[in-house]
């Protein structure tokens, strides 16, 4: 007759312990910034460091006569690589914490954006050719983006 009491009042414990509950979206957008300007600095930040990286990358390509100077490039290449890689970390932690609290469905094609901003900044800081048409399927990216941005703002109100 033990056993049936103490079973009973497990029984009874085990409902007590309400299962967790999931925060509302206006409890999680109260938590902290926007999660689109999460995205923005995440794109930017990462935009940053592949133009970092590109950077530090073309000082190999200068040739150079003397050991001391050819020496110099490469340390410049090594503390520009572990900037680079720095930044777009420090961007890839503003995404991850976006994707905590909004849907990836949403969230990746705003990453898209990068696109844009290193295709931009390749052709100031670097010189780089972007034909016309490389330039019409950004702009076919950015107008994608722009629409599902408002098809969000729309379903959430």
């Amino acid at each position: 007759m033990k056993v049936i009491e103490q079973s009973a009042t497990l029984a009874t414990d085990e409902a007590e312990v309400a299962p967790p509950r999931k925060a509302s979206p206006a409890e999680v957008e109260s938590e902290g910034p926007r999660v689109e300007l999460l995205v923005l600095a995440s794109v930017a930040l990462g935009a940053t460091g592949q133009l970092l990286l590109k950077a530090s990358l073309l000082l190999l390509s200068r040739p150079s006569s003397s050991r001391v100077v050819y020496l110099a490039p490469q340390w410049a290449c090594a503390g520009g690589l572990g900037l680079g890689l720095s930044v777009y970390a420090i961007g890839t932690w503003f995404w991850v914490r976006s994707v905590a609290r909004a849907s990836i469905s949403y969230l990746y094609p705003l990453s898209a954006c990068s696109y844009a901003l290193v295709a931009l900044g390749g052709h100031l800081l670097f010189g780089e050719t972007v034909h016309a048409w490389r330039w019409a399927g950004i702009s076919v990216i950015t107008a994608g983006v722009a629409l599902m941005a408002v098809t969000a703002r729309r379903n959430a109100s």
